[in-house]
């Protein structure tokens, strides 16, 4: 068994990402400086071409393993002593590993733990929505994008770190990557993470925010522990990854997904170790983030923000003939914004999407036509929350046909595909109904609206 990140996979960089991403605030910024003292090391400085023992030196040698799992049991103490965690009695083993190796992993790990099914699903929803092409399989995107970008993962089972690198000698950037695994490792050992990833499979939201804050903590320690450990070196520029075309040709929704989690749970981290440090972090182990809202704004975490279930199941049960049940389940306020994005200028996406307190959906078919519909209920913090999304979405339709007085309208969206919608506010609930079919929407909504209200 692996400990899974983003939904899965532990994984520690994204292609052409500097350490911090696309986040605010760079990792040294983020790292405060610490009076501990570090030992000095041979680690050379990989991005340095002068250096002797650079990976273009004629006297380059094979990588030293045993050198490969001192550095590695140093990160560690390091890791465990400002954390205030116990370390383990046991140090972790590293095993050097090729890219195609952990690609096999992957493979065989989604195809045997049920992750086949969750990969179909988020396909579904995603090819309706228009953010995937009707040819594309998501899980082989997924493995790609992954076997190119993974250059390190824990194993549970062999309490192995496997890593992959580019250069024969022992680098900083090794020594970083060690420090992102060791951070994950640290997780689990102390707080046992891959049951929460588990158990929330079918709160992809939920599921996001728990990679957010695993991440997000690795990266800042990563700052924390460089800064210290090698003053001379400019973290912000180190790059652990090698560039590839995978990533960046891959479909915007993956890129958008994968990235959520380095650009926003490093600010969301950072804000706890603001407030109580890190044991205000480790006790976000206890009381997990159930929302990209939480991640998006930390201060609704630190406030104690729940998001509100919701059902409907009563819909579920009760379709009008012909339709049938396909899937349901939570898109969150991350998804909602990357969708509203596609008829929304950025700012109005974020004002829409602002407010958000919970959701649930669910996707149908009709068995005689083939037409497919979502019904998405959708609850807002407050009724000026759900009139200014109701007011920002009708918008965005074309031929709007939209009575605020009433609360009711219909219209076409025709970004990322055409979709024909039904909507319906009552005070701070948002009913929508996003068809492929015109007059599927007005019946649909008209059975929606009667359930649920």
């Amino acid at each position: 068994m692996l400990i899974i990140s983003l939904a899965g996979l532990i994984i520690l960089s994204c292609k052409d990402q500097n350490l911090a991403g696309d986040a605010n605030s760079s990792l040294s910024d983020v790292a405060e400086t610490s009076t501990q003292e570090f030992p000095d090391s041979n680690l050379e400085d990989s991005n340095n071409p002068d250096s002797e023992n650079s990976e273009n030196s004629e006297n380059s040698s094979e990588r030293d393993i045993s050198a490969l799992n001192e550095i590695s049991n140093e990160t560690a103490w390091s890791l465990f002593g400002f954390r205030g965690l116990t370390p383990p009695e046991e140090p972790i083993i590293v095993q050097e590993v090729s890219q195609e190796f952990l690609g096999r992993i992957l493979n065989e790990y989604i195809s045997t733990s049920g992750m086949d099914t969750v990969y179909e699903e988020d396909e579904r929803l995603y090819k309706f929505l228009g953010f995937l092409e009707p040819e594309d399989k998501l899980k082989n995107i997924y493995i790609d994008v992954m076997t190119e970008q993974i250059p390190g993962l824990y194993s549970l089972k062999t309490g192995i770190i496997h890593i992959v690198a580019d250069h024969k000698q022992i680098s900083i950037s090794d020594a970083l990557l060690l420090a992102f695994v060791q951070g994950l490792a640290i997780q689990e050992n102390h707080f046992q993470i891959a049951n929460q990833h588990f158990s929330y499979l079918m709160n992809r939201d939920a599921l996001l925010a728990i990679d957010s804050l695993s991440i997000g903590d690795s990266l800042l320690s990563i700052g924390f522990y460089g800064s210290n450990r090698f003053p001379e070196a400019n973290i912000d520029e180190l790059q652990i990854n090698k560039s590839g075309d995978v990533f960046e040709n891959s479909p915007t929704i993956v890129q958008q997904l994968f990235l959520f989690p380095f650009t926003f749970g490093i600010e969301f981290v950072h804000s706890l170790r603001l407030l109580g440090g890190w044991g205000e972090v480790n006790g976000a182990y206890t009381d997990l983030p159930k929302s990209s809202t939480e991640i998006i704004h930390p201060q609704k975490y630190i406030e104690g923000f729940n998001p509100e279930v919701i059902s409907i199941n009563n819909f579920s049960r009760r379709l009008p003939d012909n339709w049938e049940f396909i899937q349901d389940g939570v898109w969150g306020e991350f998804l909602l914004l990357l969708w509203l994005g596609s008829n929304l200028d950025g700012e109005n996406a974020a004002k829409a999407s602002t407010g958000w307190l919970g959701d649930r959906y669910v996707l149908i078919q009709n068995e005689n036509s083939g037409d497919q519909a979502i019904a998405f209920a959708t609850q807002w913090e407050s009724n000026s929350e759900a009139d200014e999304f109701v007011q920002l979405l009708s918008d965005s339709f074309k031929n709007s046909d939209f009575d605020m007085s009433t609360s009711t309208g219909k219209g076409v969206l025709n970004q990322p595909i055409n979709r024909f919608f039904e909507i319906k506010r009552n005070k701070a609930r948002v009913l929508l109904i996003v068809s492929t079919d015109e007059d599927s929407a007005e019946l649909l909504m008209q059975k929606f609206d009667q359930v649920m209200n």
